[in-house]
C-alpha cells in the first residue's frame, strides 16, 4: 500500500482560505476595509511577513486593493485580475487609454482639491522640483499622478488609475512623444497643483481635463508626423 505525500499548507495560504470562507458566509463584503496590520496579526496569530504574503496573493488576484496610507479594502473575489485585464487590453490604443484616464482623473483632481492638506501640496510641489532630475520619464509621471490620486483619498479611484497606468506601462513599453512634447506637457503639472491648492474642485477638474486633452493632441501630432498608428512598431 502506498500513500501520497501530505501537502504542507503554508500559513499565508491558510489566511487566504480564511478570507475566502469569511466572504462566502457574508462576514467579509466588497468595499469593507481591513483592520490595521497590528490588529490583524493579533487576531490571526501570525507575523507581519506572513500577513503581507497573504495580502500579496489576494492583491495579485484582484480581491484586495491597497492604498498607501489608506489601508486595504476587500474588492470581492469577482474583482478583476490585473494580469487578465492587461492581456485583454493589449490591443487598446493609447488614445483609448486617455479617454479612460480623462474620466477617472478629472474626478480625482476634483476630490484632491477638496481633501488636500498643506502637507499634500508640499509633497506634490517637491515632486515637481525634482522633475528635471527625472529626465522626463513615464515613471515620474506615473508616480506624480498616483500622488494626486492618493490626495483625493478615494481607494476605488486610486486603484482604477493605478490599473490604467499599469496597462499603459505594460502594453506600451516606450513613450511615443518627443522630448520637447514631454517637457511641454510636464509643465502642466504645476498648474494642476496650483488648481488643487485653491480648493476649488471645478477648477481642478478643468485643469486636469485640459492636461489630458493636451496629451491627446500631442499624441495625434506625433502620429501624423510618424505616419504610423500609435501602438504599432
Amino acid at each position: 500500500m502506498k500513500f501520497g505525500r501530505v501537502q504542507q499548507i503554508r500559513l499565508y495560504e491558510q489566511i487566504v482560505e480564511r478570507m475566502e470562507e469569511l466572504a462566502e458566509v457574508g462576514q467579509l463584503t466588497p468595499g469593507e476595509k481591513f483592520p490595521p496590520e497590528r490588529e490583524l496579526m493579533k487576531q490571526l496569530g501570525v507575523s507581519r511577513q506572513v500577513l503581507r504574503e497573504a495580502f500579496s496573493v489576494m492583491e495579485s488576484q484582484g480581491w484586495v486593493s491597497t492604498t498607501p496610507g489608506g489601508g486595504r479594502v476587500y474588492l470581492g473575489k469577482t474583482g478583476s485580475n490585473p494580469a487578465v485585464l492587461l492581456k485583454a487590453l493589449q490591443g487598446s490604443a493609447l488614445l483609448e487609454l486617455l479617454d479612460a484616464r480623462e474620466a477617472v482623473e478629472c474626478k480625482i483632481a476634483e476630490l484632491a482639491a477638496q481633501n488636500a492638506t498643506p502637507e499634500d501640496i508640499r509633497g506634490l510641489v517637491e515632486r515637481i522640483e525634482k522633475l528635471d532630475q527625472s529626465g522626463y520619464t513615464f515613471e515620474w509621471n506615473y508616480d506624480f499622478h498616483l500622488a494626486i490620486a492618493e490626495t483625493a483619498r478615494n481607494n476605488v479611484l486610486y486603484s482604477l488609475l493605478q490599473l490604467l497606468l499599469q496597462i499603459r506601462r505594460e502594453v506600451y513599453a516606450r513613450d511615443y512623444l518627443s522630448k520637447a512634447q514631454l517637457k511641454r506637457l510636464f509643465q502642466d503639472h504645476l498648474s494642476i497643483v496650483e488648481a488643487i491648492e485653491t480648493g476649488e474642485g471645478a477648477r481642478a477638474r478643468e485643469v486636469m481635463r485640459k492636461h489630458i486633452l493636451d496629451t491627446r493632441r500631442a499624441y495625434q501630432e506625433r502620429i501624423a508626423k510618424l505616419g504610423t498608428e500609435v501602438g504599432q512598431e
